[in-house]
């Protein structure tokens, strides 16, 4: 029996490039399987997520905070 998603959390500040200098904090939900993803791969998976909002390729992640979002 495969496990129910879980509803997440995350948190992500980010700097651009030197070049470009902007910073900026973002957050959001993301649905996370026991057994089918990892933190590393929710983590990869908001990280695209920022830089596709961002209109940027290169980012350098200052914060990330991953919770589920529950009480």
């Amino acid at each position: 029996m495969q496990q129910q998603p879980i509803k997440h959390h995350w948190v992500m500040t980010v700097q651009a490039d030197a070049r470009d200098g902007r910073q900026g904090t973002f957050d959001g939900s993301i649905d996370v399987t026991p057994g089918v993803n990892t933190h590393t791969s929710s983590y990869q998976a908001v990280f695209q997520h920022v830089k596709q909002q961002m209109g940027v390729d290169n980012l350098c992640v200052l914060f990330f905070a991953l919770h589920p979002d529950q009480f």
